[in-house]
């Protein structure tokens, strides 16, 4: 059994209590039961600011402008805790565990595993909104305007964006930010097994040396990620991020946004650009796993940038030089994090422009 225990974690949180439970009911309407999200982002004084809903999100994403040639898909609204009940499940994330294992895993009292430290940190009521396909790209490329009069546009989706083309949302993902609650979970088939066994009651020995010889044949891994999503166009527009000291791309990313605007606006129109998404990044389709320890490297004192070359989350999605993620689930729990909004005219982009 040497080596069986090979997984990777760092949890981070802030003094923000939040409550959790250590059952979930075995209710099959769990998803529409749960209490709504009750977080609020602190209202502002511009006239861009709302308190984020579900539903208002939902309404506002699906009214984005696109080319007709996108097929954007509304987002579904979901439990977090079931959704990652699924990434654990035995048949979804399958590192070789015998069926009578699979079947006990999945008759657990708590609906299935989860790991401790998921479960003690993502309360189970909470509630997201699940972008699917090229959701996630068009909703951090999306920007409103606000004309003369006040009236405010639906978003529109800046396609023309350079970003736009093998976008990455860990490049704009931000973890460990002070002040705010942080999940970073990776675990591979060798320690997935021996979570598993370590809750689930009647696991016999030969269950055990069956499974385990299995999983340490299968390269696999599972990621969970709790972090703040940026805008590329928020980033842009205040240097940040990858913007930062890479002039070609941050120029090129103001001209896509002047360019996307219909010409019957003039250039006192304001643009306004949410600044992030708190979300939660979820896969269990890495394509190896893990044999040793991965170190988390920050590329400052308190904030931690996947995406950085000395970060453990490059900008091909990999995990350490180990395990490769090509496919993220994203849940959007909230907006505007320690931030604001971004109100800009169109007259101070072209400005912003002529300066770099």
């Amino acid at each position: 059994m040497r080596n069986l225990l090979l997984f990777i974690l760092f949890v981070s949180v802030s003094c923000k209590k939040t409550e959790t439970a250590d059952s979930l009911p075995y209710d099959e309407d769990f998803y529409r039961d749960s209490a709504m999200i009750t977080d609020e982002v602190d209202i502002i004084e511009e006239s861009y600011s709302d308190v984020f809903t579900l539903e208002q999100f939902t309404d506002q994403f699906t009214k984005t402008v696109v080319p007709t040639d996108i097929d954007l898909e509304e987002p579904r609204k979901i439990n977090v805790t079931r959704e990652l009940l699924k990434l654990f499940d035995p048949n979804e994330f399958d590192c070789g565990c015998t069926p009578k294992l699979k079947e006990k895993i999945r008759k657990m009292e708590n609906n299935g595993y989860l790991p401790s430290e998921i479960r003690k940190n993502i309360p189970i009521t909470l509630e997201g909104a699940h972008l699917a396909g090229t959701g996630s790209n068009v909703l951090v490329h999306s920007f409103k305007l606000k004309d003369n009069t006040g009236t405010i546009s639906d978003n529109f989706f800046n396609n023309l964006s350079p970003t736009i083309e093998n976008y990455n949302s860990l490049n704009h993902l931000v973890v460990l930010n002070e002040g705010y609650d942080n999940l970073y979970y990776s675990m591979d088939c060798s320690g997935y097994l021996a979570g598993v066994i370590g809750v689930v009651v009647g696991v016999n020995s030969a269950e055990m040396k069956t499974s385990a010889a299995q999983a340490a044949k299968i390269t696999k891994s599972l990621v969970v990620i709790k972090g703040l999503l940026y805008s590329p166009l928020y980033q842009a527009l205040k240097n940040e991020g990858i913007f930062n000291g890479n002039k070609v791309l941050r120029k090129q990313v103001l001209a896509s946004i002047i360019n996307k605007i219909p010409k019957t606006y003039n250039d006192s129109t304001q643009v306004l650009v949410d600044s992030n998404y708190e979300v939660i990044l979820t896969s269990n389709e890495g394509d190896s796993s893990f044999n040793g320890k991965a170190e988390l490297k920050g590329s400052g004192a308190y904030n931690f940038i996947f995406g950085n070359v000395n970060s453990t989350l490059n900008a091909s999605g990999s995990i350490g030089r180990t395990s490769a993620f090509s496919k993220f689930n994203t849940y959007v729990l909230n907006k505007n994090i320690n931030d604001h909004p971004l109100e800009i005219s169109l007259g101070e982009i072209r400005k912003i422009i002529e300066e770099i």
